[in-house]
């Protein structure tokens, strides 16, 4: 059977069976391709989302920030007479003072966890316009630039703690970050779920 061949019938059992592709057949497609000389694309290793670690887990929260994700700013010194002082840059507060309001939208009224957790985060940013292309893909595309993904995670975590979902950041002790430009119709937006894990799993 031919990789075409495979990745068509991987397709085909996904939709029949309607709880996701086969994670040992996805790895061996995706090895095959790999060893080919063929480099993966976003859309390539996307099906390989589900069967990250705490994708198994209870789920706590799941929300999305629309607009652009912000990385955190480093905190800005002032001096007023003999005291020095620091604040927040405004874009990285405004953004964490609007993820936080839809984070507390979506976790509702449920008590502060106190437990550890797992958060996954897609940092999505409108795509350039030389990459709207017709022959650029139509789906997301890997980002490297600007905002980074680890000063969007700070923000993130921030916000969190301002909605009450979470206690502090030190509770989150498995963390996933895509950076990723947007398909050629969606705007930009910052996916974030947020999993229970027990300590020792």
């Amino acid at each position: 059977m031919s990789t075409l061949e495979k990745k068509r019938d991987l397709e085909r059992r996904s939709q029949l069976s309607g709880s996701g592709v086969d994670l040992l057949t996805t790895l061996e497609l995706l090895q095959e391709r790999v060893r080919s000389g063929e480099d993966l694309s976003y859309h390539d290793l996307s099906p390989l989302e589900p069967f990250l670690l705490w994708s198994f887990l209870p789920l706590l929260m799941d929300a999305t920030v629309l607009g652009s994700p912000v990385g955190k700013g480093r905190p800005r010194v002032v001096k007023r007479g003999r005291h020095v002082g620091t604040y927040t840059p405004k874009k990285t507060a405004n953004w964490e003072r609007d993820a936080a309001w839809t984070f507390r939208e979506a976790y509702g009224a449920n008590p502060v966890h106190e437990g550890l957790v797992g958060i996954c985060v897609v940092a999505v940013k409108e795509r350039p316009k030389r990459l709207l292309r017709k022959k650029d893909p139509e789906g997301r595309m890997y980002r490297g630039t600007l905002p980074d993904g680890d000063n969007v995670l700070k923000c993130v975590a921030d916000a969190l703690q301002q909605a009450g979902v979470i206690r502090d950041d030190k509770q989150i002790v498995e963390w996933h970050v895509r950076s990723a430009y947007a398909t050629k119709t969606e705007g930009p937006c910052v996916a974030v779920r947020v999993y229970k894990i027990r300590e020792g799993e």
